[in-house]
């Protein structure tokens, strides 16, 4: 299992929580989770395989990281703005 990654994001007036989480070899996921006040916005899971090359230590951080930064900057980009409860034209 790697440790995961966690990231606190001021958008739009509001603090949001990414974090990213493996959830080891034998379950082969990794989980992003976007949180505000302890509620769960968002979830993104994705599978990796049990293949050596896929399931390294060093690919694995890799994926998480890369999954991790995509939500991060996809917040800021008003990508989850439906998801967090934002409409309209707001400026982000």
């Amino acid at each position: 299992m790697v440790g995961g990654f966690n990231t606190n994001v001021r958008y739009r007036g509001r603090t949001f929580h990414v974090q990213t989480e493996d959830s080891g070899p034998n379950v082969a996921k990794i989980v992003t989770l976007l949180y505000e006040g302890g509620t769960i916005l968002f979830s993104r899971k994705t599978a990796y395989g049990k293949e050596p090359e896929s399931s390294s230590r060093e690919a694995v951080r890799a994926r998480m990281e890369q999954q991790h930064c995509e939500m991060v900057e996809g917040l800021k980009a008003g990508e989850f703005d439906a998801d967090v409860g934002f409409s309209g034209s707001t400026p982000k």
